[in-house]
């Protein structure tokens, strides 16, 4: 099983490209989005 941790995404800079078909599991933590967005 492959896991990929993402931290600090910080997505409300601009876009970042994530490829999901490099791992079964994402775990993404820290700031993904302004506010809320990043748990919608």
């Amino acid at each position: 099983m492959k896991i990929h941790i993402v931290s600090d995404l910080h997505r409300e800079f601009g876009y970042n490209d994530i490829n999901l078909n490099i791992a079964d599991v994402f775990v993404m933590i820290g700031d993904t989005d302004l506010g809320v967005k990043g748990i919608n």
